[in-house]
């Protein structure tokens, strides 16, 4: 009987309320499967009944992303797996040691490794690769004082970090056997780091994500019963990872939609953390009544059909702005780090601002524009579309000879 490819796909903290990773995942897993079809897949994720049941795959608990949390079926895998896939996210930025120690484990084992449809920001996390609120950041800023300012201790420990961890980087890159990044200011950030060896720009595997019909989508009446009204409808998603600071700017913001008859309806990407905020935001409108929550868990195929209602969307989690692309339904973006901007620039688009410093007055202006403008908007978001599964296409090419 014939070997089965062993094939790990992590990286990625896999499991963990975000629709965003798990849209990324479903689709990882298809293209796997596209490739090599009778391969055995595993994958590191928080939630293991829902990833066997939905995706009949193999499982390992999630590692790494969590202090407590057990690495030895995680190591294990790492060290047996025939191909190791870190599966996407913006890991090259938000955790790079994590996940470059599992390139270097797995590559000292003699697995192979791939790095796919990863994104980078322009800044690395600054609450893991800046110095934090303790006793040597107390030490540093004394010294600060004491010469005053002239040597700048902490910015250059700052610096000492980013360009530690910058180099490992690069070091775990060069030594991949195949480096698909998401986008092209992710492989300039990249370059930055030193020698990767060869970079792909591929694309998001998001791209790919499927729909489920409407008549089979699992929403409630009320939530029906919005999406087929005949009124333009507006879909909102705020992630809690990085609230928008103007909370208040946000409020008037709706309130200006709703009263010109608008339908608002917030899209939580994490039906924990930004559900719970985007009720709070709901709750300050002056009609909450004229808006509507989505509650509870949903599959990325079930939000896709969700946002095929809808007129436009407008997001700070980017997955929600990918989905949006693919039915070609206006979005506008609210800059997180720099990967919102990064795929809103594949449609010559910039965002309404930042969470720290949103400017709503831009948002509401996009938001009028794009209510009235659909077929422009859908003219070029083909266009661009085309350009991307272009890219994730050529990508897919040379995975399969990684798999082969």
């Amino acid at each position: 009987m014939e070997r089965k490819l062993k094939i790990l796909l992590g990286g990625v903290p896999f499991g963990c309320n975000n629709v965003g990773d798990e849209c990324i995942l479903e689709n990882v897993v298809k293209i796997v499967r596209e490739y090599a079809p009778h391969s055995e897949i595993t994958v590191s994720t928080n939630d293991e009944n829902a990833a066997k049941r939905k995706l009949n795959v193999n499982t390992v608990p999630l590692a790494y992303f969590e202090p407590e949390a057990d690495r030895d079926s995680m190591d294990a895998a790492l060290k047996q797996s025939d191909v190791f896939i870190w599966s996407g996210a913006t890991g090259l930025s938000d955790y790079p040691h994590i996940t470059t120690d599992m390139l270097k484990k797995s590559q000292n084992a003699g697995t192979k490794t791939v790095v796919w449809g990863v994104g980078m920001n322009t800044c690395l996390n600054p609450f893991m690769y800046r110095l934090q609120p303790g006793k040597l950041k107390n030490i540093l800023q004394i010294a600060d004082a004491l010469t005053f300012g002239v040597f700048d201790f902490v910015k250059k420990q700052n610096c000492r970090i980013d360009k530690t961890m910058r180099r490992q980087i690069a070091k775990s890159l060069l030594n991949s056997d195949l480096v698909v990044l998401r986008d092209h200011p992710t492989k300039s950030e990249v370059e930055k780091c030193g020698n990767a060896g060869e970079l792909v720009v591929g694309a998001d595997s998001a791209l790919i994500q499927e729909q489920t019909p409407w008549s089979d989508a699992p929403f409630s009446s009320k939530v029906r019963e919005f999406c087929e009204s005949k009124k333009q409808k507006v879909g909102i998603c705020i992630s809690a990872q990085r609230q928008v600071q103007n909370s208040r700017g946000l409020v008037d913001f709706l309130d200006k939609l709703t009263e010109q008859g608008v339908g608002i309806i917030f899209v939580p990407m994490n039906p924990v953390t930004d559900s719970e905020l985007m009720n709070q935001i709901k709750m300050q409108m002056r009609s909450p009544e004229n808006s509507l929550l989505l509650e509870g868990r949903y599959e990325p195929a079930d939000i896709l059909a969700l946002t095929s209602k809808l007129d436009c969307i407008i997001s700070s989690r980017l997955h929600l702005l990918i989905l949006s692309s693919i039915l070609h339904v206006p979005f506008i973006g609210i800059s997180r780090g720099s990967k919102v901007d990064n795929f809103l620039a594949e449609f010559g688009m910039q965002s309404a601002g930042n969470v720290e410093s949103c400017n709503f007055e831009r948002l509401y202006q996009q938001t009028v524009y794009h209510l009235g403008s659909r077929e422009e908007f859908e003219e070029k978001s083909k266009e661009v579309r085309e350009k991307l599964l272009k890219r994730l296409k050529n990508a897919k090419e040379l995975l399969k000879d990684v798999l082969s």
